[in-house]
């Protein structure tokens, strides 16, 4: 027996015929658990019900379908254990978005529920709406069901899905379809390209062998962050001597490292939480620096350093019910004591939900920003009792980063686009959270980092343009010393990480397209720069090209901005448009990109677009992307594409799309709109249904980000049509170039089942598209033999696509990153 329940209730089988009774309708239930369930149980809203509990659920996806009286109903709780015994109960939340409705002759259907661990008896919840995944299980179970009683969406959000493909089909099962679909699976790609496509995939899409690199405040000392034979490694290295001695080692990325004092190194290392040590060094004559490492009990990350002497940091650790909580944790001792965690010696007591905090010389919080109530707020304490006030409220829509507390303490540094054009320096006082100083604002261009002294004042802020990126320095002494590197390392983009205290030794990074980067040690005494490091060795097999910049005007004047790299040859060469993911608030630069790097290199120009609704060019520019996806972001793409062959030596009968995430999606509408500009098309992680997210992503559970993406897309609760106007899925039809989809199973900000949806009408229309799916990526290609096989798949498609003579790849030469 699976079923526990009021006799109202019927579980039907696998294969049995469904006669449904006045009244009743049917529900398709899926649970894909990371852990064995025993039970799950549902509860009618209005109390009619006794409740329900399917039983022995098991571990991994299961279906059911059910037999329920119509009405309202929800998701109360699931039961994790064995059988009928379970060891841990999670009731489920009722914000309304676990309930669903049974409708009379209708298979109704509230989303798969996903269980997953986020720790010792911790677990998360999630809705996903699979409709397609779940129409091929339906047809394969129940042959037939689908045609007698319609398959319709019940969550929160709209989806009619169900319903569209039901029409499409007609009377086709979708077994068939699946397999018609399947049939396009790129099997083995990999072995069917020469030999130097890997080596050149291998060499550009390679981990940096160095991630990071810090210099401490005396200027003696270099942390060196790397990946050593698969381990991640961090080394300190004594700049006189160039004695080096290894203080941590282990399997799992570094993703902060920070000197607390001359002494005192801090290390963050991501793995699956985050893990955190502090370093102190003992320095003797003549030998290799010794350390004691320190092991943080507790997950969390630092926030700032307390004085100068690196005892003391202030530590932020996540919270059991969410968010986090601030600690001041002493370094000096043998170890970090468990006690120093207390949740009464809570820095931040009175405060919840904050995602930006600043604090003083002390370590006492002085400013945080916090949710409220879907908008954003921003909280001082000033007062002599120590609370908190309110003192500024702002939208999703604004941009307000706290930096750091002003020397004097009665200020705050923030970079912020409120009622401003664009991203500002600004300087806010902490009684009333007025702006009462304009630092920097630079007309069209948003501020991204501002450079700081260790005592908080500002010395720079850095910003893109034309591309690459800049500094504007507000002293001489920083300006001259920029000028003078930038003669040293000319054509690039030069960031100064760290001076020392007397300004005697810097810390600089050079890069450009051509390198991904390259430390260097510049001694002010002897003005002499001294090269250390370079994050990855000397290319063997590529020839790195810089792009040109374009600037055009699109269809109704708004400015846009393209890059364009050309291969070796004369040409006309084969043309790749690769517009960007996000969209709004991302862009192009013109750094190191290795996909770029890589389509150069087998022959391909390649022209990316920041066209509207990319960031760095101001308030206005980023939002003019709202309400323009599949439009007039696409007009900017094609108009770009106008400029590029109008003024290059290019083929404009060899034009094809490549994208990934919002770039696949625009991959997709370009193919539908402009049929005759573009020959085919690859799709990374499309969006192909703009309702699907809603209810199915890694945002969809957050109203904030909700109402954000409405104002964006629209929403579909009251726009569908629109919504759907702008879905692929539902302009299939217009599909007929050659297309190439890419996606991966772990994908949760684009599921799998957006890809699902699009192929199973592809291939019930005749023409299916070529599949090259990844079992364990997520939202983008992270392991590098993953990334050999999509390239692999890509360098075949293009080729057969764009054929007639595509250039020769470079042949592999010898070359050094400049």
């Amino acid at each position: 027996m699976l079923l526990a329940a009021a006799a109202s209730a019927k579980e039907i089988e696998p294969g049995a015929t469904v006669e449904l009774r006045e009244g009743r309708g049917l529900v398709a239930i899926a649970l894909d658990a990371a852990v064995p369930v025993s039970s799950l149980k549902i509860d009618r809203k209005d109390g009619g019900f006794g409740g329900q509990r399917l039983l022995r659920l098991g571990h991994g996806r299961s279906l059911r379908l059910l037999e329920l009286p119509a009405g309202e109903y929800r998701f109360s709780r699931i039961e994790i254990g064995f059988d009928n015994q379970p060891y841990w109960y999670v009731n489920l939340r009722k914000d309304g978005r676990l309930d669903f409705k049974v409708e009379p002759g209708v298979i109704s259907y509230a989303g798969d529920l996903d269980l997953t661990v986020a720790g010792y008896g911790v677990f998360h919840t999630f809705q996903r709406d699979r409709l397609a995944q779940l129409a091929i299980e339906l047809d394969e179970r129940y042959p037939g069901l689908r045609q007698r009683w319609p398959l319709r969406w019940q969550g929160a959000m709209p989806d009619r899905f169900g319903e569209f493909l039901t029409r499409e089909l007609g009377d086709t099962a979708l077994p068939a379809v699946v397999k018609a679909a399947d049939a396009a699976t790129l099997a083995e790609p990999e072995k069917q390209v020469d030999e130097r496509l890997p080596a050149l995939v291998r060499e550009l899409f390679a981990d940096w062998q160095v991630s990071m690199v810090r210099l401490n405040p005396t200027g003696d000392m270099l942390a060196i962050a790397e990946q050593k034979d698969g381990r991640h490694t961090i080394s300190v290295l004594d700049v006189a001597t160039l004695q080096a001695s290894l203080v941590y080692s282990g399997d799992y990325p570094i993703y902060q490292m920070s000197w607390a004092a001359d002494r005192t190194l801090l290390i963050g290392v991501d793995n699956r939480g985050r893990t955190s040590y502090a370093v102190r060094l003992r320095i003797e004559t003549g030998r290799a620096p010794a350390f004691d490492l320190l092991t943080f009990p507790y997950d969390g990350w630092f926030v700032s350093t307390i004085g100068e002497d690196g005892r003391h940091v202030v530590f932020a650790r996540p919270e059991s019910g969410g968010g986090a909580g601030l600690y001041r944790v002493a370094l000096d001792g043998k170890r970090i004591e468990r006690s120093q965690f207390e949740r009464s010696r809570r820095l931040d007591k009175g405060l919840e939900g904050w995602s930006d905090v600043v604090t003083d010389r002390a370590g006492v919080p002085r400013a945080v920003v916090a949710g409220d109530d879907g908008e954003y707020v921003l909280k001082t304490r000033t007062s002599a009792d120590g609370s908190w006030q309110v003192v500024r409220r702002f939208s999703t829509e604004d941009r307000f980063h706290l930096l750091q507390l002003a020397p004097d303490g009665s200020g705050v540094y923030a970079t912020t686009d409120i009622d401003r054009a664009q991203n500002e320096l600004v300087r806010v006082n902490l009684a009333d959270g007025a702006i009462v100083q304009t630092v920097l604002a630079l007309p069209g261009v948003d501020i991204l980092e501002v450079l700081t002294t260790p005592g908080g004042e500002p010395v720079g802020a850095a910003y893109l343009q034309d591309g690459r990126r800049h500094v504007h320095y507000f002293d001489s002494a920083n300006t001259t010393l920029h000028a003078a590197l930038a003669r040293a390392l000319p054509d690039r983009s030069i960031a100064v990480y760290e001076t020392s205290r007397d300004g005697s030794r810097s810390l600089v990074l050079a890069n450009d397209e051509t390198d991904p980067g390259t430390y260097y040690l510049y001694d002010a005494e002897h003005n002499r720069i001294e090269e250390l490091l370079a994050r990855l060795p000397a290319f063997a097999h590529t020839r790195p090209v810089r792009s040109s910049l374009l600037r055009l005007k699109a269809s109704d004047g708004t400015p846009i901005e393209a890059y364009l790299g050309l291969p070796e040859g004369q040409g006309p060469h084969p043309l790749i448009v690769m517009p960007h993911g996000g969209p709004i608030g991302v862009r192009d630069t013109l750094h190191y990109d290795p996909e770029v790097q890589l389509m150069v290199n087998r022959g391909y120009a390649v022209l990316r677009v920041n066209f509207r609704g990319s960031g760095g060019f101001g308030r206005q520019f980023e939002q003019a992307g709202y309400g323009a996806f599949g439009t007039r972001i696409e007009d900017d793409v094609i108009a770009a594409v106008d400029k590029a062959l109008a003024e290059y030596p290019l083929d404009p009968k060899r034009v094809a799309l490549r994208g990934a995430s919002y770039g696949g999606y625009s991959t997709l509408m370009g193919l539908i709109r402009f049929p005759d500009r573009y020959r085919c098309g690859v799709a990374t992680a499309a969006v192909t249904d703009w309702v699907l997210p809603f209810s199915s992503s890694d945002w969809s559970g957050s109203p904030v980000a909700r109402d954000l993406m409405k104002k964006r897309v629209g929403d579909p609760s009251t726009q569908v049509d629109a919504v759907e106007a702008i879905s692929p899925v539902y302009r299939y039809r217009q599909i007929d170039r050659p297309l190439l989809l890419a996606h991966g199973a772990r994908d949760r900000r684009v599921t799998i089942e957006h890809a699902l949806r699009l192929r199973l009408l592809l291939a019930k229309a005749g023409k299916p598209a070529q599949w090259l799916p990844f079992e364990k990526e997520g939202h983008g290609i992270a392991d590098l033999d993953s990334r050999v096989r999509l390239e692999a798949g890509v360098d075949t498609f293009l080729a057969r696509c764009l054929g007639d003579g595509v250039a020769a790849p470079a042949k592999p030469q010898a070359t050094t990153a400049p």
